[in-house]
């Protein structure tokens, strides 16, 4: 018994080796590094993009994502320019097909000592505002498998570092449906990203009031530049705009704009309590706290508040449509927010997960069997169908076959499987992320579980439980 033990390390030493000297010497990262340096010098930020081949989105260190005032740069906005389907790519045709989401940023917030402070990026990056969002550990490189591509943002905080929070994005590397049976499909499709917030006390006090969301100020490609019309599927939690057509341009346009969509759909929330006496996790209400669309011209030309924002998402009449009273206005310059939770309390030790994604369709007529709104809402239904496999886990890391026993040799025979051969992946993406770093069943997380199984090493992290480089070591 022990000699074949000690055949199965050094087989697996081996399979270490070979596998880190061909990750040191890959450079094939697909679209990862699209646009960056131009996107780094238009802002003191640091970006990354995250791609799924067709679509690829700029994301940065301080929940930012789109890139914002660097109008110019194409292909990291969850836009088709740089895809070959990509028809409109001459100034001559009406609509900017150069980006589909302008700007975004993740909200975290609330009142603070009587001031109403929202930390959110979109639209500015001065350090000196009480709003900003500051890093405060390095941002992850981008990895890449076979199923999706992902990146995370390293811990970010508040104005006064009361507020912990990381944001990971996930982006689907082909269009499937994994089936692993009763309440275990999923689906991908390379037309949405999706992402995870966790969200903390990080000076282990409680925190009151949490308003937690995102804001995207979309810009479809429209005839009449960035205006846009704004509508709602609640039934979907999404909120989505959708490109002006006014038929001037037959001629020299390769199809009408108002078949683009793009569209942000929120998916649902975990809480991990610190309370001993209660459940380790329990998924809360998978129904947004609200939603709305509104001009910017009403509330950001002429200067974006946090009092005001929070106002307008303090809202309970669920998700709101865009609407005017003038036909003319129908189709305007908006921003679109979703709410997740609002005014919401956590004990010391608690973590908040939430799951949303974001999708654009470039024709609904050549992507859908009917015509209209229906692919971005099969996209939403993709979506919400997709982040389950990344919000999952049940008990203790490292179930990768999910047979109720954790962490044992037939769990480390199915990740050796995964990783060399091919085999399925876990139903759980996180109980395959054994040493709970974020990142898909990996090298690393093989490593951990032959220490554990074999040298007494410390047991897979619990559900929520976070690894010991971020919070103090479990037991």
């Amino acid at each position: 018994m022990k000699c074949k033990l000690r055949l199965l390390l050094l087989v697996l030493g081996v399979c270490l080796l070979t596998v880190s000297i061909t990750i040191s010497g890959s450079s094939d990262n697909k679209q990862q590094t699209i646009s960056k340096a131009a996107l780094i010098a238009s802002a003191a930020i640091n970006y990354d993009t995250i791609t799924t081949g067709v679509i690829s989105l700029a994301v940065a260190v301080n929940g930012k994502f789109g890139g914002g005032d660097s109008a110019g740069v194409a292909g990291v906005r969850l836009d088709y320019f740089n895809y070959i389907i990509e028809c409109d790519t001459v100034d001559s045709i009406p609509g900017d097909t150069r980006k589909y989401l302008y700007d975004g940023s993740i909200i975290v917030g609330g009142i603070f000592s009587g001031d109403t402070i929202l930390s959110n990026s979109i639209y500015h990056s001065q350090a000196d505002s009480s709003s900003i969002i500051y890093q405060l550990t390095p941002e992850s490189a981008v990895i890449t498998d076979e199923v999706f591509q992902v990146w995370q943002s390293g811990i970010m905080t508040n104005y006064d570092s009361s507020i912990g929070f990381v944001c990971t994005y996930y982006a689907p590397q082909m269009t499937r449906t994994w089936d692993f049976g009763p309440g275990k499909v999923w689906q991908a499709d390379q037309q949405f990203i999706t992402r995870e917030l966790k969200v903390w006390s990080l000076d282990s006090l409680a925190l009151t009031g949490l308003v937690i969301g995102e804001v995207i100020d979309w810009d479809i490609p429209s005839d009449s530049g960035v205006r846009n019309s704004g509508e709602t599927d609640s039934s979907r939690n999404l909120l989505y705009c959708l490109g002006a057509e006014f038929n001037q341009d037959s001629l020299v346009e390769c199809q009408d704009n108002d078949l683009r969509y793009g569209g942000m759909s929120y998916g649902y929330y975990k809480h991990y309590a610190a309370d001993i006496d209660s459940l380790a996790w329990f998924v809360l209400d998978s129904v947004a706290y609200g939603g709305y669309h509104q001009a910017n011209a009403r509330y950001v030309d002429s200067g974006w508040d946090d009092n005001q924002l929070y106002q307008n998402m303090s809202d309970t009449l669920g998700l709101r449509a865009w609407s005017h009273a003038h036909s003319d206005s129908q189709q305007v310059n908006l921003h679109s927010v979703l709410t997740y939770a609002f005014e919401i309390d956590m004990n010391p030790g608690d973590t908040l997960v939430f799951y949303s994604i974001m999708a654009t369709v470039r024709n609904s007529d050549e992507e859908s069997f009917q015509t209209g709104s229906s692919r971005i809402k099969e996209l939403a239904d993709k979506g919400q169908n997709f982040i389950r496999y990344f919000g999952c886990c049940h008990n203790l890391r490292g179930d990768l076959n999910t047979d109720g026993n954790d962490a044992d040799i037939i769990d480390l025979t199915f990740i050796v499987d995964r990783i060399y051969r091919g085999g399925p992946l876990p139903t759980c993406a996180g109980e395959g992320d054994v040493n709970a770093d974020g990142s898909p069943t990996d090298i690393i997380d093989l490593t951990y579980l032959v220490d554990f199984i074999y040298r007494g090493g410390p047991p897979p992290y619990s559900c929520g439980e976070e690894p010991c480089d971020t919070f103090e070591c479990h037991d």
